[in-house]
């Protein structure tokens, strides 16, 4: 079972961040990612909570991270080597607590973002770990001469493209709590 432990503000300092292409990912890797995963699982469909009308909004919403995390867990698996991915990995100790992940559209020439995940797990929100992730996600992007991209995210992430200061605009996504954003820097 996966417990959620405080971690002292001190300890951030140890985070570590990997980055690693499709081809060079590892079983632990992908060891760390399910175990992540299966942490979204557990916050996401807590197994004594009830649902109350003041609850059901926390619970839709973990629940729809859960789903993006596993989707993006899905994502990695089945990676095909023709298709050019890069993975960022936010790591304390022995735990992945955070990650970011790119795809560029097949038979271009790394010049179009194809999906974007960014996730960070729920007990480390608020610390600017997905702030970190996101940064070195764009100077990753920029090194190699993309300057914008598309891409639908939660409504509620939205603030975190504001803190970078970039240049964004965002139209109608396919539900409610989904834009789609463009990024510009």
């Amino acid at each position: 079972m996966i417990e959620q432990i405080p971690i002292p503000k001190q300890s951030l300092k140890d985070i570590v961040y990997i980055t690693r292409s499709n081809s060079e990912l590892t079983e632990d890797d992908f060891r760390r990612f399910k175990r992540f995963v299966t942490f979204s699982y557990k916050e996401a469909i807590p197994p004594n909570m009830t649902l109350t009308p003041e609850n059901k909004e926390i619970l839709q919403e973990r629940q729809g991270s859960f789903m993006n995390h596993a989707f993006a867990l899905d994502f990695l698996e089945s990676h095909h080597p023709a298709r050019s991915e890069s993975i960022i990995f936010a790591q304390l100790r022995e735990d992945m607590i955070g990650y970011s992940i790119i795809a560029f559209r097949e038979n271009s020439q790394i010049s179009q973002v194809g999906l974007s995940f960014l996730g960070v797990r729920e007990d480390f929100h608020n610390l600017g770990i997905g702030t970190e992730l996101l940064r070195r996600r764009i100077k990753e992007l920029s090194n190699l001469g993309i300057r914008e991209y598309t891409v639908p995210i939660r409504t509620q992430v939205l603030r975190l493209y504001g803190k970078l200061n970039f240049d964004y605009s965002f139209s109608e996504g396919p539900t409610k709590k989904v834009v789609l954003i463009t990024v510009r820097w």
